[in-house]
């Protein structure tokens, strides 16, 4: 990663007892960077004032989010090296990439600063912790690579995912799957029992205000295992967007894991939330930006319930689980499936499988367009 100086940032519109700044402009990673020019008006990114040279405030209004550099931001960021960001306290793995957890309007972030960013080629930036990640550049973003907000089953959850404000719907009984997590599309109910009756149901969608990660799916009654996390979130602003031909912004759910035998499947996490704000977006037909939902677990019989899969790309919601053998209720698939997004029922004394998640969602504001294959689900 080249070195880039951090600049100060404040909160404009925030209302409280004061803005949180980062104090000083923090230098990253070694030698400094050349003064940068002042940034280009993205859509709705008003000057603050009238003073010539004030930095443009960033705003993404329909999410809750205001960000005004104190100075404007100087100096490339280029991420040439595989680097996991914790967004609670600011820190990356390998240690050098700070983000600034501040408040930023009415919602609270961790955001990264430059005049330019890059993604490079084969190189993945990923997000963990409970708050958003926003890159910020005054004059362009380059994703050529990989940015990973996405949840993992048995690993990682993306940040900002899970927050409260999830409508959860009906908890499964008996021996019932759990229902998936629905955010901007519904999540799957789970499946029934043998008796034919115990599946959880899933609960309403959210009216996205915020930028916020994804909904949880519920673990099958009974279960020893857990539904999956929501995907993440995340924001990039700039003037210019690349996302390149091998490019991937991925926000997914996880899966649903394995669930103990004669127990309900347990539920897939909806995707997450990927939000764009600039004058110009550019994106390769090959280009992914993926929020889709994981696949939920299998039921149990007199034997384990299997793991559902995550989402392998944009047409994909992941393979439910398989049903423990001799009658627990397979899985359902995330988000784009079409079918099978219920979990199937039990017999023989099993489990209903879980049921997957639902879809997230993709904000644009720009007056590029960046629909079609490649972009899951249709961006609003």
């Amino acid at each position: 990663m080249k070195a880039v100086w951090f600049v100060a940032l404040t909160a404009c519109g925030f209302s409280g007892s004061g803005a949180a700044t980062m104090g000083g402009d923090a230098g990253v990673g070694g030698d400094g960077s050349a003064a940068g020019s002042d940034s280009a008006d993205a859509p709705n990114n008003p000057q603050p004032d009238g003073n010539p040279g004030t930095p443009s405030c960033t705003v993404a209004a329909d999410l809750g989010v205001t960000l005004c550099p104190v100075t404007t931001p100087s100096g490339d960021l280029h991420i040439s090296t595989t680097t996991t960001i914790d967004t609670m306290a600011g820190t990356s793995v390998p240690a050098g990439l700070a983000c600034a957890p501040m408040m930023a309007g009415s919602t609270q972030v961790c955001a990264i600063a430059a005049s330019t960013i890059t993604v490079d080629l084969g190189v993945t930036l990923s997000a963990h912790g409970t708050l958003p990640l926003v890159l910020l550049a005054t004059t362009a973003i380059d994703v050529e690579g990989t940015i990973d907000v996405a949840s993992h089953v048995g690993g990682a959850i993306g940040s900002a995912a899970d927050r409260p404000g999830c409508a959860n719907g009906t908890d499964p009984s008996g021996k019932g799957g759990g229902q998936g997590g629905s955010f901007g599309g519904l999540g799957g109910d789970g499946g029934n029992d043998e008796n034919g009756a115990g599946k959880g149901t899933a609960g309403a969608t959210l009216a996205i205000a915020s930028l916020r990660g994804g909904c949880q799916g519920q673990k099958g009654a009974g279960s020893n295992g857990a539904g999956g996390h929501g995907g993440g979130a995340v924001l990039l602003a700039a003037p210019t967007i690349t996302i390149g031909s091998a490019a991937r912004i991925d926000a997914s759910g996880a899966s649903g894991t394995a669930t103990n035998p004669g127990k309900g499947g347990c539920g897939a996490g909806s995707g997450g939330l990927i939000a764009l704000l600039a004058t110009t977006i550019t994106r390769a037909p090959s280009g992914q930006l993926v929020a889709n939902g994981g696949a939920a677990g299998g039921g149990g019989s007199s034997a384990n319930g299997l793991a559902g899969t995550d989402p392998s790309g944009p047409l994909s919601g992941g393979i439910g689980g398989v049903g423990g053998a001799g009658g627990g209720g397979d899985g359902g698939i995330g988000y784009p499936a079409t079918a099978g997004h219920a979990g199937h029922d039990g017999d023989n004394g099993s489990g209903g499988g879980g049921g997957g998640g639902g879809a997230g969602a993709i904000r644009v504001d720009s007056p590029s367009t960046i629909g079609g294959a490649g972009v899951s689900p249709p961006p609003s």
